[in-house]
C-alpha cells in the first residue's frame, strides 16, 4: 500500500517535504519539494501540468486497491485507473500543483 503524507515539519522559508511510505516496510523515503522561487520553476511545472505530463512515477503492487483508497481520501486524480496492455496507471494532482504517476507492472 502506498502512504503519501505531508512530513512532520515544514523546512525554512515554507518548503516542505512528502513523506512516501509503503505499508509494512521497514523505512520510509522522504521527498523535499524544492522552493518554487527560481524562475524557471512556474513555466516548467505550468507546461508539464498543461500537457498532462507526469513529474514523477511510482511503482505499487495493487493500484485499483491504492488509487480507491486514495480517492476515498480525496486526492484527485486527472487520469482515472486504466489497463496499458502491460501495466496499468492513474495519474494524481499532488498538493503542489504536480502530476504524480502510480504504475503496477502486469507483465
Amino acid at each position: 500500500m502506498l502512504c503519501l503524507q505531508q512530513g512532520p515539519a515544514c523546512r525554512p522559508k515554507g518548503n516542505c517535504c512528502l513523506t512516501v511510505s509503503q505499508s509494512g516496510a521497514d523505512g520510509e523515503v522522504e521527498l523535499f519539494l524544492e522552493p518554487d522561487t527560481h524562475p524557471a520553476v512556474g513555466p516548467y511545472r505550468d507546461a508539464l501540468m498543461a500537457d498532462g505530463i507526469p513529474l514523477a512515477s511510482f511503482l505499487v503492487k495493487d493500484l485499483h486497491a491504492d488509487y480507491d483508497r486514495l480517492k476515498r481520501a480525496g486526492v484527485v486524480f486527472t487520469q482515472e485507473a486504466m489497463d496499458q496492455g502491460n501495466c496499468k496507471t492513474a495519474i494524481l494532482n499532488d498538493i503542489c500543483g504536480n502530476l504524480i504517476q502510480l504504475v503496477q507492472m502486469t507483465s
